[in-house]
């Protein structure tokens, strides 16, 4: 028993002589974080003498700022982990001195023990200066910009080329997470780092970093690890080289290898993403060498058919255009000129299609290719239709007041005098005349309805249904004359616009009767409402009677132009301007025995 005590007692010495000696800075805090022990190297580090502190909590003497981390930390080590950090411990005089902990760890009864290092200045240089080891480790490099960090990425020096490259002095950044990392570099940071901590003995690439006046500068970094006389990684160095004046030389070729690359790509790039078809066309080997994307989104037929047969184009021009565009194409010609022609697409659409062919000339004036461009200008023709329409709607318009008024005078007149005449002489004659003047009367009153000013409609908001069913009603008698049967397909909602009734009325009426008049042998009419997801209702109305062909189609809606026999144009030129009038649209597509349907959209009230 005498030899352990004395055993016992030996250690004991050992230890305490230990720690005087050491120049390292040694703690032990009981489990609720109050001092128990420092040793001499602690004491002349924050110029406190043990007695002077012990007892006190251990969080007292850490700046306010560095408490969060330094709890993180304490709470690690509870879990048997612990990562070496930096924190600043206040001193007697009212400075900060910074600490580096190297090891700390739980003893069995819950005693907390730890070792730190100085991180000290010195006044002569103006720089950070670590314990022995780190400082022989980090300053071993070259001249380049040189900075380490601990495992947290907080720096523990820098020197002075690293202090000229980015601004900040050692003392405004030892401590602090760096702030040369832009933020969406991050991910390279802690790559690195593990990479390093995985052994990696260095890990070397190119990247960029901030200055403190917030320039972007190209760098090379190198990492590498910082290891204590143990041989374990408490920190990580950095030597960073500005290659500034590198890639900004590096820059001016690429510069113009790219811009000459883009040269070449640039016709294939614009031709590949706008919708006019571009084409170039090799005269010597009789075939298209380029045709852009576009072409199958317009015509709708596979591009290598037609690399393999140029002629496969001409299948494809409607049947009307196509000795025009064989003369367009064919004949070789010297000047750019231009051409608007349709197509009938692989779905059986017809498109107006507008080229222009420019030839290209090689260096002796030789014709040697054709350049075409094509654009669908399907609805710019079918703008300028109903521009047209709209022209001839606004010239009847401005007519129609004056012509109304100059002839319903002495129409009135005629009438009444044929009248008096009628009753004297009893001719058998003035029933035809007085017919025939009702006639003329009710084209003028159409005329009327041209002339009416948009403003002055009362308009009020009414149920489309029920308004057609007032006017299927009215027009049954007539359908039943004529052997028609009319068929409605209503929705249940009432669905209501804002309309003049009375307009409405008159154009659902000549709609109905123009298809009871286009059955000549009897059969159905359709009558339907629809709601469309646009916000509109469509009403529609359709006949199986002798239909009508493409060409008259086009021409609907002109004053004086009819498919009828006796037709004055006036009815469907009179719908078309009330529909407008509504805001609405109108729609009329047939073919040929297979009769016409006719689609109106109006507005529905919101």
């Amino acid at each position: 028993m005498n030899n352990l005590s004395m055993n016992t007692k030996e250690v004991e010495l050992t230890a305490k002589w230990f720690a005087t000696v050491t120049n390292d800075l040694l703690i032990l805090l009981n489990q609720e974080g109050q001092i128990e022990y420092i040793n001499p190297s602690f004491e002349r580090a924050i110029q406190y003498s043990l007695p002077e502190i012990k007892n006190q909590n251990y969080l007292t003497f850490v700046h306010e700022q560095d408490r969060e981390h330094t709890l993180e930390h304490l709470e690690l080590l509870k879990k048997d982990q612990f990562i070496p950090f930096i924190n600043r411990y206040k001193r007697k005089d009212g400075t900060y001195y910074r600490l580096h902990w190297i090891m700390a760890a739980i003893s069995g009864s819950g005693y907390i023990q730890g070792v730190a290092r100085p991180i000290e200045y010195s006044n002569n240089h103006g720089k950070v200066l670590s314990t022995r080891t780190w400082y022989n480790s980090f300053y071993g490099y070259s001249g380049e910009a040189a900075h380490m960090f601990d495992l947290e990425g907080r720096v523990i020096a820098a020197n002075t080329a690293f202090e000229k490259l980015f601004g900040w002095t050692a003392e405004e950044m030892v401590g602090k997470k760096l702030e040369i990392l832009p933020p969406d570099r991050q991910y390279e940071f802690d790559q690195a780092k593990e990479e390093v901590l995985n052994g990696s003995r260095i890990v070397n690439f190119q990247t960029l970093r901030v200055k403190k006046d917030g320039t972007m500068i190209p760098v090379s970094v190198t990492y590498s690890k910082v290891c204590d006389d143990g041989g374990e990684i408490v920190a990580l160095s950095a030597i960073i080289k500005d290659l500034t004046e590198l890639v900004n030389t590096q820059k001016i070729v690429e510069q113009q290898i790219e811009f000459m690359a883009e040269q070449e790509k640039l016709l294939q790039n614009i031709s590949d993403n706008i919708n006019e078809i571009v084409c170039l066309y090799d005269i010597q080997l009789g075939k298209y060498v380029y045709i852009s994307p576009s072409y199958e989104r317009v015509w709708g037929f596979d591009l290598q058919e037609v690399y393999k047969d140029a002629n496969v184009m001409f299948d494809t021009v409607y049947e009307e255009d196509i000795d025009q565009a064989r003369a367009f194409f064919l004949t070789p010609h010297h000047s750019a000129k231009e051409l608007e022609y349709r197509i009938v697409t692989n779905s059986g659409e017809v498109k107006w299609i507008r080229t222009k062919v420019t030839p290209v000339k090689d260096n002796d004036g030789t014709i040697v290719r054709y350049l075409s461009i094509s654009e669908d200008v399907s609805e710019l023709k079918e703008s300028e239709l109903l521009i047209k329409k709209s022209d001839k709607l606004g010239v009847v318009g401005q007519l129609a007041a004056g012509i109304a008024h100059e002839i319903r005078n002495p129409l009135t007149a005629v009438k009444g005098f044929l009248q008096l005449l009628n009753q004297e002489t009893e001719t058998k004659y003035a029933d035809i005349i007085l017919t025939e003047l009702e006639r003329i009367e009710f084209i003028m009153n159409e005329f009327l309805m041209l002339a009416k000013p948009h403003e002055e409609m009362k308009m009020e908001e009414k149920s489309i249904v029920d308004v057609l069913k007032e006017v299927i009603t009215f027009m049954g008698p007539e359908a039943i004359l004529n052997q028609v049967e009319i068929i409605t397909e209503f929705t249940d909602e009432p669905l209501m616009v804002i309309c003049e009734q009375k307009q409405l009325k008159q154009v659902f009426i000549n709609l109905i009767k123009n298809a009871i008049e286009a059955i000549p042998s009897g059969g159905q009419v359709f009558v339907r409402t629809m709601v469309k997801s646009n916000g509109f209702v469509c009403i529609e109305v359709e006949d199986n009677g002798v239909g009508i062909s493409n060409e008259k189609i086009e021409r609907l809606g002109e004053p004086f132009y009819s498919s009828k026999e006796k037709g004055t144009g006036l009815g469907l030129m009179v719908s078309f301007k009330i529909i407008e009038n509504h805001k609405g649209t109108f729609q009329i597509s047939s073919e040929e025995g297979n009769g016409t349907t006719v689609q109106i959209l109006l507005p529905l009230v919101k």
